[in-house]
């Protein structure tokens, strides 16, 4: 299906580098961006979390370091 779509002059200067650097058409790009966003908003890309996030030895209390809070996040983007 064909539209036509008004984009910014540096937006589109951007997409056509980024076609040209990856050796596909600027309409690939244009329909990957577009799925990426749309799946991104996805309800069912969504992940679960356990509760309690972060375990203590008194429940009902939290006494966390922000040297704690970097081993957690390191540890979740090792998918730990």
């Amino acid at each position: 299906m064909r539209t036509t779509v008004e984009l910014p002059d540096s937006l589109l200067r951007q997409a056509k580098e980024k076609a040209l650097a990856q050796g596909i058409t600027l309409k690939e790009v244009v329909i990957q961006a577009l799925r990426k966003d749309l799946e991104a908003g996805d309800p069912s890309s969504l992940r679960l979390v356990e509760f309690p996030l972060i375990q203590t030895g008194m429940p009902g209390t939290v006494r966390i370091t922000n040297a704690d809070i970097e081993a957690l996040e390191i540890d979740d983007d090792a998918g730990r």
